[in-house]
């Protein structure tokens, strides 16, 4: 039997959904600062699936900074100037959400913005699933 895997972009991509999943199950037990990293993370991988999918090795992308990963997807497709807002709101979680001395206090992440991070990572999602999956 010969199986065939997916291809790597398919595979990051996955990923995202994964996380923005996990996030989901975060917001209903109310762990804010978790949803918000775990979105800025799924934004990311989902951004990292695109270029991988136009050519770019995995190696090559050791970025964890949205707004600079948009710009390398900007280079490919202006459309993705849609993002700049999304990118930029979801890249303000990932600092904050990791490392408590510059977080402040335990709780700075409410509701909602956990709610608007989860949003907007969908936004990702949804937005590079319609420029690799072709349907």
């Amino acid at each position: 039997m010969n199986v065939t895997k997916p291809p790597r972009c398919q595979i990051w991509l996955e990923k995202a959904r994964d996380d923005l999943g996990y996030a989901q199950g975060n917001l209903t037990m109310r762990f804010y600062s978790q949803v918000c990293f775990l979105t800025q993370q799924s934004a990311e991988k989902a951004l990292k699936a695109y270029l991988i999918y136009k050519g770019i090795s995995p190696s090559n992308l050791r970025i964890h900074v949205l707004p600079r990963l948009l710009e390398q997807c900007l280079s490919f497709d202006s459309s993705f100037g849609l993002l700049r807002e999304t990118c930029q709101i979801l890249n303000r979680y990932y600092i904050p959400t990791r490392y408590p001395p510059d977080a402040g206090p335990l709780g700075e992440f409410n509701e909602k913005e956990a709610e608007e991070a989860l949003k907007f990572s969908k936004e990702v999602i949804e937005f590079i699933e319609s420029k690799i999956i072709k349907k």
